[in-house]
């Protein structure tokens, strides 16, 4: 998931001259409207006919409104979306670096844990050279599914179908993220435990969730980025009579007002936590 993070003013979004664009996973795609360009969502709603169904998110920013089509019977389609911006050089600057810092840090935080082989799920396809690059060490697995679900499910269903004890999926927009949690995770599913564990967060979803099956119960129809996330994957574990124990609750950015705080956490924290997304941001105040 791609973290939120306010641009600075030369590189912010001032209008968008709207349209509707035809998405093959409205999902991923108002994550990226939403967390990176500062949309806000207005409503999501499926219309269902006969033989198909037509998922519609509309969104707003400021006075201007896109819709994304999810159709799954229309196949591909190339469309256009005009964004207006201050400094085109600048925004093109923000949205590399935006999305780099975070994962950096997730990177490093992941690579340090011990007794846990890392992994990078990386997409689209063509990209493998580009995480290869960052992350000297990773192995590195292509993401394949219609939805966040089905990607989870497919890659924990892949690493445990390789051999591991156990396998854990960890988010990359909490780059704050204490490694004594992470570490816990891996020691709860190198012996014998839970069947599955999980980190909440503040709003309802989770930063984490690791196991040593995989249950696709836990990934289907999930209402994803709302608030009932983490509530419904407990219910479903319990239904299908599994151990599901939680990790202390964080916090993810996912608002300006959640950069704020992490702002002003790495501003009194002295410890070289979250070093690329410290630097990131003292870079955006000079």
């Amino acid at each position: 998931m791609l973290p939120a993070t306010p641009a600075p003013s030369l590189a912010r979004v001032r209008a968008v001259d709207g349209v509707a664009l035809t998405v093959s996973d409205a999902e991923r795609a108002a994550e990226f409207y939403t967390r990176v360009l500062f949309f806000e969502k207005m409503s999501d709603y499926e219309l269902q006919g006969p033989d198909s169904r037509v998922r519609i998110v509309r969104m707003h920013l400021g006075d201007e409104l896109i819709e994304l089509i999810e159709d799954p019977a229309a196949g591909r389609s190339l469309q256009r979306v005009a964004i207006v911006v201050n400094d085109i050089e600048q925004a093109y600057l923000w949205l590399r670096r935006h999305r780099g810092c975070f994962l950096l840090d997730k990177i490093a935080a992941v690579g340090a844990l011990v007794n846990a082989q890392p992994v990078i799920a990386y997409t689209p396809d063509e990209a493998r050279a580009e995480f290869d690059g960052l992350a000297p060490g990773f192995s590195l697995v292509a993401q394949h599914g219609s939805d966040l679900g089905a990607r989870l499910h497919a890659t924990l269903a892949c690493l445990l179908a390789a051999g591991h004890a156990g396998a854990i999926a960890v988010d990359s927009d909490t780059p704050n993220l204490p490694s004594d949690f992470l570490q816990q995770a891996v020691h709860s599913l190198s012996r014998l435990g839970p069947d599955v564990i999980l980190g909440p967060t503040e709003d309802g979803g989770y930063y984490l969730i690791g196991m040593r099956l995989a249950h696709r119960e836990l990934f289907d129809a999930v209402p994803w980025s709302t608030s009932d996330v983490l509530a419904v994957t407990l219910r479903r574990a319990a239904a299908a009579g599994l151990r599901a124990v939680c990790l202390p609750s964080w916090f993810d950015v996912d608002t300006p007002d959640d950069l704020e705080r992490l702002r002003a956490i790495l501003d009194a924290d002295n410890t070289t936590t979250a070093c690329q997304t410290r630097r990131f941001l003292a870079s955006w105040r000079r």
